[in-house]
């Protein structure tokens, strides 16, 4: 199993071993997420052009949970000439894998392994990610504490993962009042029912689990538990070709008809029509209705503010970029708001107009001109009249 994406390097490519668990008893879920991560990793520097010009070739080997086979894949992989080692997930497998590592002197970086002590000497061949199992056991420890529990059983395997472990809670409980317990999950009753389905078929836990529940809820399944004379508590399973009972399926209110949305009105006015004669101008400037709906008000500022049809439509359309544009509606609305001119100033107010004189008139006693509404007599013949009256 390979990554992709090699055909376009020229020189050879340089192999990383991969230790994943994809096979039962191995944790296969955590495999594949392992495998996912480090694929999405030499994806990633091959993208970016490999490391000195050479592409990172994923070479994975399936360890199963089996530290022997951790041990057996690492010697493969060392004789097939990889550059170095990273995965695994279950941390008594990482412990074997990083001995065989050590021994072989080939670099190993080891993902999820928590032992504090992945080798029985310090070694520059080994590295790891995740925290040391005395960190994160402590902080269980705290927890646990904190919530008020002294009192702590821990069911177990035997394994160096679990005796680690339960020794790190019992050495950090004990000064603090607490006491561990230690359960052996052998002796504890069987387990559930679908791990060993679980072990012939592809399927994982959940999904087995899952189809059980199904089963059970359609009527071909029950599980009843049972208390034997000795105390033991089991549960008890009993298949049926022909559901035992009747499965009512619930009725659900139909939902009403869902409502039509209205139509939405077509764009109209000097505003709509201008931005849709854009794409007769330029076709990269064709516009959808929505965003002809979206553009318009805009426009239509720059027309309240006096500017012409023909000068907003040039401002758009003039100096346009060389290369594609991909979001018109964007560049255009960029446009009207960046260039948006100052409104027109205001008009001085008109000042009143002065009265218009009379016309000229000829005084009917002297001749003489005068202005007046009306022909008569000037000033000077109407005084005369009056002192001689």
């Amino acid at each position: 199993m390979t990554s992709q994406n090699l055909g376009r390097f020229d020189a050879s490519a340089a192999r990383i071993g991969a230790l994943v668990p994809l096979t039962r008893p191995g944790w296969v879920e955590a495999g594949r997420h392992l495998l996912a991560g480090l694929q999405l990793a030499v994806d990633g520097v091959n993208g970016a052009g490999g490391i000195a010009g050479r592409p990172l070739e994923l070479v994975v080997r399936d360890t199963a949970a089996d530290p022997r086979k951790a041990t057996a894949a690492v010697a493969e992989l060392a004789h097939l000439g990889v550059a170095a080692l990273a995965g695994e997930f279950h941390s008594v497998v990482a412990r074997a894998a990083a001995t065989e590592a050590h021994a072989l002197g080939v670099p190993f970086l080891c993902s999820s392994g928590v032992l504090d002590a992945l080798t029985e000497e310090p070694t520059q061949w080994v590295a790891r990610l995740a925290p040391a199992q005395s960190h994160g056991w402590r902080l269980y420890a705290d927890f646990l504490l904190g919530a008020g529990h002294r009192r702590i059983a821990v069911a177990t395997e035997p394994s160096a993962y679990w005796a680690s472990g339960t020794g790190i809670l019992r050495d950090h409980l004990a000064p603090r009042g607490g006491t561990v317990t230690e359960l052996d999950l052998r002796a504890l009753g069987p387990r559930r029912d679908w791990h060993p389905r679980a072990a012939k078929f592809r399927e994982g836990e959940i999904r087995i689990a899952a189809a059980l529940r199904e089963l059970e809820t359609h009527g071909y399944l029950t599980r009843a538990k049972e208390r034997l004379q000795s105390g033991r508590v089991v549960t008890r399973t009993v298949s049926y070709n022909k559901p035992h009972r009747p499965v009512v399926p619930e009725r659900r209110p139909a939902s009403p008809p869902p409502r039509p949305e209205p139509a939405a009105p077509k764009p109209d006015g000097p505003a709509a029509d201008l931005l849709t004669g854009l794409r007769a101008l330029d076709s990269r400037l064709l516009l959808s209705e929505r965003d002809v709906h979206r553009l318009a008000p805009q426009v239509s500022a720059w027309l309240e503010r006096g500017v012409p049809a023909t000068a907003v439509q040039r401002t758009l359309t003039t100096g346009l970029p060389q290369d594609p544009i991909k979001h018109p509606a964007a560049f255009l609305a960029h446009r009207l708001t960046t260039l948006l001119p100052p409104p027109l100033p205001t008009a001085p107010p008109i000042a009143a107009a002065a009265p218009r004189p009379h016309p000229l008139q000829t005084c009917d006693g002297c001749d003489r001109a005068f202005r007046a509404a009306r022909p008569g007599r000037c000033r000077d013949c109407r005084t005369g009249e009056r002192k001689a009256a």
